[in-house]
Protein backbone atom coordinates (compact mmCIF):
# COMPACT_ATOMS: atom_id res chain seq x y z
CA UNK A 1 0.00 0.00 0.00
CA UNK A 2 2.48 2.23 1.35
CA UNK A 3 4.35 1.88 -2.16
CA UNK A 4 1.82 2.68 -4.43
CA UNK A 5 1.20 5.84 -2.46
CA UNK A 6 5.03 6.42 -3.02
CA UNK A 7 4.80 5.62 -7.04
CA UNK A 8 1.41 7.81 -7.18
CA UNK A 9 3.74 10.78 -5.68
CA UNK A 10 7.10 10.15 -7.74
CA UNK A 11 4.58 10.26 -11.29
CA UNK A 12 2.36 13.53 -10.16
CA UNK A 13 6.13 15.09 -9.02
CA UNK A 14 7.44 13.63 -12.58
CA UNK A 15 4.47 15.11 -14.57
CA UNK A 16 4.81 18.55 -12.60
CA UNK A 17 8.10 18.72 -13.23
CA UNK A 18 7.68 17.88 -17.33
CA UNK A 19 4.68 20.08 -17.25
CA UNK A 20 7.55 23.32 -16.01
CA UNK A 21 10.40 22.49 -18.61
CA UNK A 22 7.87 22.54 -21.25
CA UNK A 23 6.45 25.44 -20.41
CA UNK A 24 10.02 27.15 -20.00
CA UNK A 25 11.03 25.74 -23.61
CA UNK A 26 7.73 27.29 -24.89
CA UNK A 27 7.67 30.44 -23.89
CA UNK A 28 11.90 30.66 -24.81
CA UNK A 29 10.84 29.44 -28.08
CA UNK A 30 8.00 32.51 -28.33
CA UNK A 31 10.33 34.87 -26.82
CA UNK A 32 12.93 34.13 -29.12
CA UNK A 33 11.17 33.78 -32.26
CA UNK A 34 10.02 36.98 -33.79
CA UNK A 35 7.54 35.06 -36.30
CA UNK A 36 6.04 33.30 -33.66
CA UNK A 37 5.80 36.39 -31.64
CA UNK A 38 3.81 38.15 -34.23
CA UNK A 39 1.62 34.76 -35.12
CA UNK A 40 0.80 35.16 -31.37
CA UNK A 41 -0.39 38.60 -31.28
CA UNK A 42 -2.57 37.60 -34.53
CA UNK A 43 -4.21 34.62 -32.69
CA UNK A 44 -4.84 36.55 -29.66
CA UNK A 45 -6.89 39.37 -31.15
CA UNK A 46 -8.36 36.84 -33.17
CA UNK A 47 -9.46 34.76 -30.34
CA UNK A 48 -10.58 37.83 -28.30
CA UNK A 49 -13.09 38.72 -30.96
CA UNK A 50 -14.46 35.96 -31.33
CA UNK A 51 -14.94 34.96 -27.64
CA UNK A 52 -17.27 36.67 -25.03
CA UNK A 53 -15.06 38.07 -22.02
CA UNK A 54 -17.35 36.28 -19.24
CA UNK A 55 -16.57 32.67 -21.16
CA UNK A 56 -15.00 29.96 -19.09
CA UNK A 57 -11.16 29.45 -19.10
CA UNK A 58 -11.64 26.29 -21.62
CA UNK A 59 -13.24 28.07 -24.01
CA UNK A 60 -11.10 30.93 -24.46
CA UNK A 61 -8.49 28.46 -24.49
CA UNK A 62 -10.03 26.29 -27.36
CA UNK A 63 -11.08 29.82 -29.14
CA UNK A 64 -7.14 30.28 -29.03
CA UNK A 65 -5.96 27.05 -30.13
CA UNK A 66 -8.34 27.41 -33.21
CA UNK A 67 -6.79 30.70 -33.89
CA UNK A 68 -3.32 29.77 -33.96
CA UNK A 69 -4.18 26.84 -36.14
CA UNK A 70 -5.67 29.45 -38.73
CA UNK A 71 -2.28 31.94 -38.15
CA UNK A 72 -1.09 31.03 -41.64
CA UNK A 73 -4.12 32.87 -42.89
CA UNK A 74 -4.13 35.39 -40.39
CA UNK A 75 -0.49 36.60 -41.10
CA UNK A 76 -1.26 36.28 -44.86
CA UNK A 77 -4.22 38.97 -44.38
CA UNK A 78 -1.85 41.28 -41.88
CA UNK A 79 0.65 41.16 -44.68
CA UNK A 80 -1.87 42.18 -47.53
CA UNK A 81 -3.43 45.02 -45.41
CA UNK A 82 0.07 46.34 -44.99
CA UNK A 83 0.60 46.32 -48.63
CA UNK A 84 -2.48 47.85 -49.07
CA UNK A 85 -1.64 50.74 -46.87
CA UNK A 86 1.14 51.24 -47.63
CA UNK A 87 0.18 51.22 -51.50
CA UNK A 88 -2.76 53.59 -50.10
CA UNK A 89 -0.45 56.30 -48.37
CA UNK A 90 1.96 56.19 -51.07
CA UNK A 91 -0.89 57.44 -53.64
CA UNK A 92 -2.36 60.09 -51.24
CA UNK A 93 1.39 61.53 -50.83
CA UNK A 94 1.69 61.71 -54.59
CA UNK A 95 -1.90 63.19 -54.79
CA UNK A 96 -0.77 66.05 -52.33
CA UNK A 97 2.68 66.22 -53.95
CA UNK A 98 0.72 66.71 -57.25
CA UNK A 99 -1.61 69.08 -55.85
CA UNK A 100 0.85 71.18 -53.94
CA UNK A 101 3.10 72.11 -57.24
CA UNK A 102 0.16 72.35 -60.03
CA UNK A 103 -1.70 74.61 -58.09
CA UNK A 104 -3.24 77.94 -59.63
CA UNK A 105 -3.25 80.27 -57.20
CA UNK A 106 -0.38 81.82 -55.30
CA UNK A 107 -0.16 83.13 -51.78
CA UNK A 108 2.91 85.23 -50.58
CA UNK A 109 2.10 83.34 -47.38
CA UNK A 110 3.51 80.31 -49.44
CA UNK A 111 6.69 81.55 -49.80
CA UNK A 112 9.19 80.35 -47.29
CA UNK A 113 10.95 84.02 -47.07
CA UNK A 114 7.95 86.62 -46.48
CA UNK A 115 8.76 89.53 -48.34
CA UNK A 116 10.50 92.58 -46.83
CA UNK A 117 7.20 95.14 -46.77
Amino acid sequence: MFTSIKRVFQVLVCIVLLGGFSLTALYNYIDTNEEVQARLKLSVEDAETRVDEDAGFLEKAGALIASWWKSDQLVAEEAQDKALQAESSKKSEEREREHRFNETQYSENDDYYGSSN
